[in-house]
């Protein structure tokens, strides 16, 4: 299984497109239906899902880092700055302000597209708390950036991570390593990186204390699913919940995580 990118509930697509294409530096790769797909930098791929009328006005989920399921993306920068400050001034909203993470040693911030998705931007060559893999490691830093946004990594967070390692090792991921953030953080907050060499890092947030449950299968606005390859639900253990307009399903985990087939 290899994790390609996400896809997107959107109330309007056309403004979503310009919004990637303007700060990310995407480029439409093609349009079926209701689904415009994106590419960025890195080989990351984003599906932007035009939403009906009626669900298009559906309020944008809350943010919650602590909530089992989709937490945000991330993508690689030279320098946070410069792109932080003009999303400031476009009045774009942040769920975490530019800030230096002595830990991994770099500069991230954590802002909002158009429908509420989470973007991380990475500014610098991220520290591991604890090394498993050292040329996976090496191989993730040595990754040049240039003038657009690398699209690197997909983010979740899950209250079982023994469960949730298990299924991912068996779906041919290994762990690059950990950051160790409780010292900052009461919940406990320790990260895990997985990789398979072939798509995005997939990054798993844990705690020491008790997740929250996550949004309802039916929420829509923003996150619609983790695009993956077919051979998704075997590894992961997942369950149907609905169609895309398109025909194909969309499968939740046991955590709630939705997972759409990338074809």
């Amino acid at each position: 299984m290899t994790v390609k990118g996400i896809g997107i509930y959107c109330a309007d697509v056309a403004a979503s497109v310009a919004f990637y294409q303007h700060y990310l530096g995407a480029r439409v790769a093609g349009q079926a239906g209701d689904v415009t797909t994106l590419e960025l930098d890195g080989g990351g791929v984003i599906e932007l899902i035009q939403l009906s009328a009626g669900d298009a006005e559906a309020s944008i989920p809350d943010c919650d880092d602590g909530r089992d399921g989709f937490w945000h993306i991330g993508v690689r920068v030279k320098d946070v700055a410069p792109l932080s400050d003009e999303l400031h001034a476009a009045g774009v909203g942040f769920f975490i302000e530019p800030v230096f993470n002595p830990v991994a040693k770099v500069w991230c911030a954590f802002f909002y597209d158009p429908d509420g998705t989470v973007i991380e931007l990475v500014g610098g060559e991220q520290e591991y708390s604890q090394v498993f893999d050292a040329a996976a490691a090496e191989r993730r830093k040595a990754v040049p950036l240039g003038d657009a946004a690398l699209f690197e990594h997909v983010a979740f967070t899950t209250g079982d991570w023994p469960t949730c390692r298990a299924r991912w090792e068996a779906a041919g991921y290994s762990v690059i390593g950990t950051l160790d953030l409780s010292e900052g953080d009461e919940r406990g907050m320790l990260l895990y990186y997985l990789t398979d060499d072939k798509g995005l890092i997939v990054e798993v947030f844990t705690y020491t204390v008790a997740t929250n449950p996550p949004l309802s299968p039916e929420a829509r606005r923003g996150f619609a699913g983790i695009l993956a390859d077919p051979d998704t639900q075997a590894h992961l253990r997942l369950s149907a919940a609905g169609q895309l307009a398109d025909g194909r399903t969309r499968y939740l985990d046991d955590a709630g995580l939705a997972v759409i087939d990338a074809g």
